[in-house]
């Protein structure tokens, strides 16, 4: 707090150096802890030329941008999703039984140009927290720092990446749908 860092690339500063190397982490971290719609991106995956060794018997290449999974779909349509129990995610691979994969998820590449800025004030408030006992070695300061981001700058920020596109409701079709809304109105919806 008692002066500006200027420069993020100033190696002969130790606070930028700091900063500059918890940069990455804070970010990613404020990337993976919610399903920011501003952030999403939808890709079908790509099979690899591997073998599970158990479980699944098809393995897929995650896009070199994911951060977090919003959706996975047998699908293009996305339509027909994929159970939680028939699919796992680990070593940068989705693996399932599936013949195709499409999914929607969070990508962690975009430029901070685009940052809503209730996102730039939480990478902001992380990258502090992050950097704080290292700059001013004050405990106190950096629980504060965890406080307000946890309680305040995070929650206002979910809220409104929450509530800037409206929610697309999917209505499957079932028995009790069509008990009680009629039959007209699901047509071209699937059965479950």
């Amino acid at each position: 707090g008692d002066r500006d860092i200027c420069y993020f690339d100033d190696i002969y500063d130790k606070d930028a150096v700091t900063l500059k190397t918890r940069y990455e982490h804070a970010r990613d971290e404020v990337y993976v802890c919610h399903d920011w719609k501003w952030a999403k991106r939808d890709a079908e995956l790509q099979l690899l030329p591997i073998t599970p060794n158990t479980r699944f018997t098809k393995a897929y290449a995650l896009p070199p941008n994911y951060a977090r999974l919003s959706n996975v779909c047998s699908d293009s349509g996305m339509t027909i999703p994929i159970e939680d129990n028939c699919f796992d995610i680990a070593n940068g691979q989705l693996r399932t039984d599936n013949e195709f994969v499409f999914m929607d998820y969070v990508a962690n590449d975009w430029s901070e140009a685009v940052w809503p800025a209730y996102f730039a004030a939480c990478v902001a408030l992380k990258l502090a927290e992050a950097a704080c006992l290292k700059i001013t070695y004050d405990r106190g300061l950096k629980q504060q720092l965890g406080k307000d981001y946890a309680q305040t700058v995070m929650p206002f920020a979910r809220s409104t990446d929450s509530t800037a596109q409206p929610f697309k409701r999917k209505l499957v079709r079932s028995a009790w749908n069509e008990a009680r809304l009629g039959r007209q109105g699901f047509s071209n919806l699937r059965r479950r």
